[in-house]
């Protein structure tokens, strides 16, 4: 009895058991949309206003976790571009066909004004990396304080804009089943299916 609680406990990675990646919408997790949100907005960061180090930090861990994803930066330099009061973050993934491209806005405050759109954008990046070599297209995800550069930063590609959205301002109202569902829609949108 004893070791098979041992056993419950312990990864099934640690113990030397692969198990099948999520791959497709299946990669979306609420627990990843939680600590996405969180890393955003957590007291440490003091409100990520733009111009403060509290920003320049959310901007470094959105890149972080776009390099954790297997993005590459979007940018001739990196992941980051200025763009009007502050900082784009853009990564991609490349794959053979058409050029999918979301963005959000990131208005640098609080929970609705830029750290849910960033999560979101950060799992619907996660979504594609799951789908590794089945890549249907180039994925772009930008996370932008600049909306009027959405264009420009796209380079005339039809792009899905994360913007307008009515998400709650305290991260203790959000509905992450809610927002996981969202997510889905989103990549349904980014991803639309060719009519047969």
């Amino acid at each position: 009895m004893l070791l098979c609680v041992l056993a419950c406990l312990v990864p099934a990675e640690r113990m030397g058991v692969e198990l099948p990646k999520a791959g497709g919408v299946e990669a979306l997790s609420m627990e990843d949309l939680k600590r996405d949100t969180w890393r955003l907005v957590e007291p440490a960061l003091e409100g990520r206003g733009f111009g403060t180090p509290g920003y320049s930090e959310g901007v470094r861990r959105v890149v972080q976790r776009f390099e954790e994803m297997s993005l590459h930066g979007a940018f001739p330099d990196g992941f980051t571009h200025p763009a009007g009061p502050g900082t784009a973050v853009c990564g991609r993934h490349d794959g053979d066909g058409p050029v999918h491209a979301l963005f959000a806005h990131d208005d640098g405050s609080g929970v609705a004004g830029g750290a849910l759109p960033a999560a979101l954008t950060i799992s619907l990046a996660k979504v594609s990396d799951s789908l590794d070599g089945e890549r249907p297209g180039i994925f772009v995800f930008c996370i932008t304080p600049d909306l009027d550069a959405v264009q420009t930063l796209a380079g005339g590609t039809e792009a899905v804009v994360l913007q307008g959205l009515d998400l709650p301002d305290a991260v203790d109202e959000v509905d992450y089943r809610a927002l996981r569902a969202l997510a889905e829609s989103i990549w349904t949108e980014l991803t639309p299916r060719p009519r047969p």
